[in-house]
């Protein structure tokens, strides 16, 4: 089964149980949070989650700036033809609280190695900025 696939069931699952999205997305890095062991600065957080973000055939990412205290870089979104086939609708998942979900989880498991996580989009890119605290 996808991993876009498996989250949109878990997150559906948390949304049916009132959770919005960002609260799923945080409830999930709780679960697996302590899996995140070590140390981990910029680099090695961004290695960490483009390793995780490598379930998505098709993904690439272009790094503009790779620093221990900070990484910028822009991803291509190779799920979203996933969504747009089920007309937005992914096992009761929109596109946008897929994303929201994620992005909170992400900068939980940041937060979690004293690091801040920040995406939004940029034309039909996710711009991923990861700094120290």
């Amino acid at each position: 089964m996808n991993w876009t696939v498996m989250f949109a069931v878990y997150l559906d699952e948390r949304m049916e149980s009132g959770a919005t999205p960002a609260e799923a997305g945080q409830a999930f890095s709780e679960i697996v949070g302590s899996s995140w062991t070590g140390e981990f600065n910029a680099i090695s957080l961004f290695n960490a989650m483009y390793a995780n973000w490598s379930m998505y055939p098709g993904l690439a990412c272009e790094v503009t700036t790779a620093e221990e205290d900070q990484v910028e870089a822009s991803c291509n979104r190779p799920y979203v033809p996933l969504f747009e086939s089920s007309e937005n609708d992914l096992y009761g998942t929109s596109l946008e609280e897929h994303e929201a979900a994620m992005g909170a989880f992400q900068a939980a498991i940041a937060e979690l190695k004293g690091l801040n996580w920040d995406q939004s989009l940029e034309g039909g890119n996710l711009h991923v900025s990861i700094t120290m605290d």
